[in-house]
């Protein structure tokens, strides 16, 4: 469930503190007040639970985009709980999109391993947060697309992942069957 405070919740909790108020100066004594504080807090709790939606509905494919600022990312949950994270967004010294954005939310929507993480390409903008989901040992297999031996910072990247058990696919035209849904890689192995 998304606790996503809406206007119906903030309401709720208005209606409910100035109700409080005002059952306060009402009773004079100790107890009423404390079982009227009970009683608004319990209804307050359960009424702003209402509108919650719950994001990931089982035994259907899902797909939720997170806002991880230039980047992008995409989470997909197949009818059989598999999922796949497609990108991740960035990761800099001020801020890390796997730590503070895709784990707070796989972690509340009890999701245990990305089966498949795909890295569009290996800027920072869109691979930087994987490094946070692989140190927590969430990732199984990553796939990635074919790098430059040469460059330093594409070696290190990969043997980033390496150092963590995570397996690494490089890309190539396949059709992936995961529960019951067909995931295409569409390469162009020449650009």
């Amino acid at each position: 469930e998304v606790f996503n405070y809406s206007i119906f919740d903030g309401l709720v909790f208005y209606l409910s503190v100035f109700t409080l108020f005002f059952v306060l100066k009402k009773f004079v004594t100790i107890v009423p007040k404390v079982i009227a504080v009970i009683l608004l807090i319990s209804a307050t709790i359960l009424f702003s639970q209402f509108d919650n939606k719950k994001l990931l509905v089982g035994e259907k494919l899902n797909l939720v985009m997170f806002d991880v600022g230039q980047g992008d990312s995409f989470l997909l949950m197949f009818p059989n709980g598999k999922t796949a994270l497609i990108d991740a967004g960035e990761k800099t010294e001020y801020f890390d999109n796997g730590e503070f954005i895709l784990y707070p939310f796989l972690k509340r929507n009890k999701i245990e391993k990305i089966d498949y993480a795909f890295v569009s390409h290996l800027d920072t903008d869109h691979a930087g947060g994987f490094n946070y989901l692989v140190e927590k040992n969430l990732v199984n297999t990553i796939y990635l697309p074919s790098f430059d031996s040469t460059n330093f910072e594409d070696l290190q990247f990969e043997r980033h992942f390496k150092k963590y058990g995570v397996e690494i696919q490089h890309y190539k035209k396949s059709k992936l069957n995961i529960g019951g849904a067909a995931l295409y890689i569409l390469n162009d192995e020449y650009s």
